[in-house]
């Protein structure tokens, strides 16, 4: 299933400049496939390294998990995580990052091409590992990201 960026936004609560997955195509009931464009006119470039604009680290892991959030959301994951109840108004939120490692720089323009595959499901939450690419087929970033499945009511309330 092809996901467009309101597509993509209606599962996930990011809006600009903060949502980075552009589109999405869910592979299967683990997997998901998605494009992010690091726009030059995006305002992260005016302050990370304004001499030499690169797209900072935490913002490709970022959108690792964005992905992962997607896909938990659409495939109604947490209905299937062994020991969770499924919120009514679920929302995926990163919860844990290990084995983070970026081997080219990106660049203002670039497109990288994410693909993320959950590797182990336990009470609401998920454990998955996500490698990203640029035009060219390079690999820029790896990572494992950790995601929960939250009811959004219950996120506010816990930040007050």
């Amino acid at each position: 299933m092809k996901l467009n960026e309101n597509e993509v936004a209606r599962l996930i609560p990011h809006r600009a400049p903060f949502l980075f997955v552009e589109s999405a195509e869910v592979l299967g009931p683990r997997e998901i496939r998605g494009v992010c464009c690091w726009h030059p006119d995006n305002p992260i470039f005016q302050g990370h390294f304004p001499e030499l604009p690169v797209v900072p680290g935490v913002l490709m892991v970022e959108a690792a998990a964005q992905l992962a959030g997607v896909l938990m959301v659409q495939q109604a994951q947490p209905q299937k995580l062994a020991g969770a109840v499924a919120p009514d108004n679920p929302i995926g939120v990163l919860i844990g990052l290990k084995r983070a490692s970026f081997h080219k720089p990106v660049l203002p323009g670039q497109f990288l091409t994410y693909t993320v595959t959950v590797e182990a499901v336990v009470a609401g939450m998920v454990s998955a590992r996500a490698e990203a690419v640029n035009e060219e087929g390079h690999k820029v970033c790896k990572c494992e990201v950790s995601v929960a499945i939250v009811e959004k009511a219950a996120l506010v309330d816990a930040s007050q």
